[in-house]
């Protein structure tokens, strides 16, 4: 009978996760262990994540070194070839091979290239990236409540961590389900110590809550993220939903939120978003040119100013009357960051509509509805104009 030890977990621990050279120790019984292998007398004592396993040397099936398990990857990989699916397929093998850098290298790619792949790969490298919690969190973790392993997995994505492990803290943090453990999801995205964390915590939410992903790209401080959010919208085919969910974004009162709202559309590239684009452009317009107005700093002091001398019942008596007297001074002043806050505005939407249309449509945003009238007309040109 094999006999789990738990004296070199810390050991154990971080094998999977390292990526050490690792055995294949299959067994009579069928079962397979991976991990370091040392064989001492009649027993062979195999470190695996989870801890020390020993098994009577009789009950050995095969043991193949780290070397041939390198050997035979090699050779399936060429016989599979460098489409996404077989890089897939390889990155399981490695996995079960124990060779754990050339599977975080391939997923590494598969993650990079994730734009590219066909929609339907997608939801199985997701599934394969969710299988990892057990290998990103040690042991004692595994079964901590929901809400501390949200916290763990976040605290192991720094800004070094690969694009492989970001992608699969990500994919195990989209099938959280606890509510205390999706308010700290969310809290995270807002205020988690590294960009990227929260980029992760982002992500996850991204399916469960579209809406917070899209509000993202106009909220968050971080331009990184911004346009974070907005490639994941892209690629899970969200953009035409996130354009009309946003633009209202385009007549916000907030000079910064529009020009987040037109540099979001342009990351999209949905050519939806361009008759939005125009037809906030007179809004953004009337408000140029330059403002009046002033302050006053007043000093009031109330005096008797004269009295009403009245009788009654034989006496005298005096009423007084109170007037103030108020000084101070009134600044009359010309606003003119408003022409600022125009340039940029009608500047970022300018921008947007080159990007989206390959076309300029010019300085003068009295003439876009002419310009756009006057090119191919995109697609979605019937959604109604914002603002109008």
């Amino acid at each position: 009978m094999s006999r789990p030890e738990t004296l070199p977990l810390a050991l154990a621990g971080v094998l999977l996760a390292a990526g050490v050279a690792a055995d294949e120790v299959r067994l009579k019984d069928g079962r397979v262990l991976i991990g370091a292998t040392e064989v001492r007398d009649e027993v062979v004592r195999v470190t695996t994540r989870d801890g020390v396993e020993t098994v009577p040397r009789a009950a050995v099936q095969r043991i193949r070194s780290d070397a041939e398990l390198t050997a035979e990857l090699e050779r399936l990989a060429a016989r599979f070839g460098d489409a996404p699916h077989a890089r897939l397929e390889l990155a399981r093998i490695a996995r079960d091979f124990g060779l754990l850098d050339r599977m975080w290298e391939l997923l590494d790619g598969l993650v990079e290239d994730r734009a590219q792949l066909a929609a339907a790969l997608r939801p199985r490298l997701d599934a394969f990236l969710a299988e990892f919690e057990g290998d990103l969190l040690p042991r004692a973790l595994r079964t901590a409540p929901a809400e501390r392993r949200v916290k763990e997995l976040l605290l192991r994505v720094r800004p070094d961590t690969s694009p492989g492990r970001r992608a699969a803290v990500a994919a195990i943090l989209a099938g959280v389900t606890d509510a205390d453990a999706v308010a700290r999801l969310r809290e995270s995205a807002r205020k988690a110590m590294h960009s990227v964390a929260r980029e992760v915590a982002v992500r996850a939410l991204a399916a469960r809550d579209p809406a917070f992903l899209w509000r993202t790209a106009i909220l968050d401080a971080t331009p990184e993220l911004r346009a974070s959010a907005m490639h994941v919208a892209r690629e899970l085919g969200q953009a035409t939903e996130a354009i009309d969910y946003l633009a209202s974004g385009l007549d916000h009162q907030s000079a910064a939120v529009r020009v987040r709202t037109a540099e979001a559309f342009a990351s999209l590239g949905d050519a939806h978003a361009v008759p939005y684009l125009v037809g906030a452009v007179p809004v953004a317009a009337a408000t140029g040119g330059s403002r009046r107005g002033h302050v006053a700093f007043l000093n009031q002091e109330s005096y008797v100013r004269d009295f009403d001398v009245e009788v009654a019942s034989g006496a005298f008596i005096a009423d007084p009357k109170i007037d103030v007297l108020q000084s101070g001074t009134v600044f009359d002043v010309t606003v003119h960051s408003v022409i600022t806050h125009r340039l940029q505005i009608v500047n970022a939407y300018r921008s947007a509509l080159h990007r989206l249309t390959g076309s300029d449509p010019g300085a003068q945003p009295e003439r876009w509805e002419q310009w756009l009238a006057g090119i191919e007309r995109p697609a979605g040109d019937d959604v109604p104009r914002a603002g109008g």
